[in-house]
Order: C-alpha cells, then sequence, then structure tokens
C-alpha cells in the first residue's frame, strides 16, 4: 500500500513538473544554487516584499512558484525517502522544474549561485537557458550581451558570480 502511495506520489509530481505554471514574472525571477544561497535567495525575497509590503510583484524562486509549492508539497525534501521517493528520482525531479522554471523567465534575473557546483543544476541546465534564452534581457542587472562574449561555460559562470558579487554589496549598503 505505501509502495502504491510512493507511485501515485511521484506519478503526480511528475505530471506538476510536465505541465505545472513555473513562471515568476517579468523581471522577477531569483534562481539559487550552492551552499547558504537557499537562504540568501529567501532573505532577498522576504526584503523585497517587506519593503513593497505585499507579495504582488515580488520576486520569486522556482519553491514560490504555483508548480515549486505544488511540487514541495508533494514531496518535502526532508520526507523524501519515507515517502518512497529516491535521491536519483528526486534529483530528476527538481532537475526538469529547472529546466521548466529556466525557460520560463523573462527580463531581468536575479541569482544566488556562487559557491555552486560544477554539477548542480544551476550550472548544467539553468545557467545555459537563462543565457540564451531570448526573454532573458539581463543577468544580476548584467547586459545578457556581456555574458554571451565570453569564451566558455566557466568564463559565463564567473561573469554571473561577478555580476551577482556586485549586486550582494550594493545590497549590504542599503
Amino acid at each position: 500500500m505505501a509502495q502504491d502511495d510512493a507511485a501515485e506520489r511521484l506519478a503526480k509530481a511528475q505530471e506538476v513538473v510536465e505541465n505545472g505554471d513555473f513562471s515568476a514574472g517579468k523581471d522577477r525571477a531569483i534562481v539559487w544554487s550552492g551552499p547558504g544561497n537557499r537562504q540568501a535567495a529567501e532573505a532577498f525575497a522576504h526584503f523585497d516584499i517587506a519593503a513593497k509590503g505585499t507579495t504582488q510583484d515580488a520576486w520569486c524562486r522556482i519553491e514560490d512558484t504555483p508548480a515549486g509549492k505544488e511540487l514541495q508539497d508533494l514531496i518535502p525534501y526532508e520526507q523524501q525517502e519515507e515517502l518512497g521517493v529516491s535521491p536519483e528520482e528526486y534529483k530528476d525531479l527538481w532537475d526538469t522544474a529547472s529546466d521548466r522554471y529556466s525557460l520560463s523567465q523573462q527580463g531581468d534575473v536575479i541569482t544566488f549561485v556562487q559557491g555552486s557546483r560544477e554539477e548542480s543544476a544551476f550550472r548544467t541546465i539553468e545557467q545555459d537557458n537563462l543565457v540564451w534564452d531570448e526573454k532573458v534581457s539581463s543577468i544580476n542587472g548584467l547586459d545578457k550581451n556581456a555574458v554571451i562574449e565570453q569564451d566558455d561555460k566557466q568564463a559565463v559562470f564567473d561573469a554571473i558570480s561577478e555580476s551577482e558579487r556586485e549586486q550582494r554589496e550594493a545590497l549590504r549598503a542599503h
């Protein structure tokens, strides 16, 4: 019976990943990856909400999208194994969600990715999607053309990381 529940939950999660709404809205997407960056992205989003006094038009992480919320509710990270979802299945779900999320964005995208691993979803999926998607105009306020001019994926990541570092410093000043 528990195995049937796990299979149903996984099937529902796959449906959400394939068909759910992962859009954040123009100039509203936050992408995070790496140690401490989830908390930094969350703090940035909460700071934006507090400054505006509303969640309307606030910056949005993948977890804040309708599909991201539903996916987290179906299979919370902390309960994946007890729900019968293997780490590989969980990673596959979130890699597909990351692909859909990064392809759903437009305008400026904010990143918190310093320290992310080479095998992370950002470095293997989202980075290329954001850089090459015509709907995305800038990353961390850096014109995307400056990013595209880089020689290789590492140079692109370095340019994104440097623009993120500058943005973090500007935020600290406020």
